[in-house]
């Protein structure tokens, strides 16, 4: 998670989320009041907690893991929480194993 932000800005993974999570609903109010009624979050990464190698890399690397993935749900859970009740909005992952 360090490489994603510039700890100069943030101090913390919690203050990136919450500030990424404050985007996203500003994005989909602007949405909704352009008359959009059905978003989809596409997340690719996220197939990454179903993939064994890449939770090897993360254990290797001394991450946890299940403290990532939970950053990540309440990222979702907040973007969405002021979402009008009809807007429906979808997440998609994908995780191809060659």
């Amino acid at each position: 998670m360090d490489k994603a932000f510039d700890s100069s800005v943030y101090a913390t993974a919690d203050e990136y989320f919450a500030d990424l999570a404050k985007a996203y609903r500003e994005e989909l109010a602007d949405l909704y009041d352009a008359g959009c009624r059905n978003v989809q979050f596409d997340d690719p990464l996220l197939a990454y907690f179903c993939a064994e190698p890449m939770l090897e890399g993360m254990k290797a690397e001394g991450r946890d893991a299940e403290k990532l993935l939970d950053q990540y749900i309440k990222l979702y859970n907040d973007s969405v929480r002021d979402a009008p009740k009809d807007m429906v909005i979808g997440l998609h992952c994908t995780y191809c194993i060659r």
